[in-house]
């Protein structure tokens, strides 16, 4: 009977052990995939940040090009009024030129 009890004892720890050893082995897995996880949002956050500079640098971009459009057109409208202002001058110049002949 004690033989049969040793016997029983020693399968019984046999399986303990390999039970432990299938959770040693599981949680192993688990850790892993959680330092996977970690590592994935570290290279998410990453890359989120580097989009979110890009983006600002995009906004900034079409900002300065709409400030540029702008400027573009306003010195366009100073070359047409100083443009017309020039063809007033000469026009001014010619009529008063021939005035001060004919005075003169």
């Amino acid at each position: 009977a004690n033989n049969c009890t040793d016997m029983l004892m020693s399968k019984a720890r046999e399986n303990l052990k390999k039970e432990a050893e299938k959770l040693q082995k599981e949680k192993d897995e688990i850790l892993e995939r959680e330092e996977l996880v970690k590592t994935a949002k570290t290279k998410l956050n990453e890359v989120t940040n580097d989009n979110n500079l890009r983006l600002e640098d995009l906004k900034r971009y079409i900002m300065w090009k709409k400030n540029l459009k702008k400027s573009q057109q306003e010195i366009r409208m100073q070359f047409v009024k100083y443009g017309m202002l020039a063809k007033i001058m000469n026009y001014l110049k010619r009529k008063f030129g021939l005035l001060l002949m004919r005075i003169g």
